[in-house]
């Protein structure tokens, strides 16, 4: 049947987690895309922070890892 997982799912999925410390992520992001970009960084994470908290986003995950691949509880 078609749009059907194996076991009767419609889809398969799986929420992956990843966090890292401010500091180190603004430091990538400017590593990346250079220090003009350091306004547009700050007023992402503030939103991005709201986002996540209002959707509960990191307590719907399946997975949860640090910056650097390492399971988080």
């Amino acid at each position: 049947m078609r749009g059907r997982a194996p076991g009767g799912g419609r889809v398969a999925s799986l929420r992956v987690w990843v966090e890292a410390p401010d500091d180190l992520r603004l430091r990538r992001g400017l590593d990346r895309d250079g220090e003009d970009a350091r306004e547009h960084w700050l007023a992402w994470m503030e939103a991005e922070r709201d986002h996540y908290a209002r959707h509960r986003t990191r307590e719907r995950a399946d997975v949860r890892l640090d910056a650097f691949g390492r399971p988080v509880a």
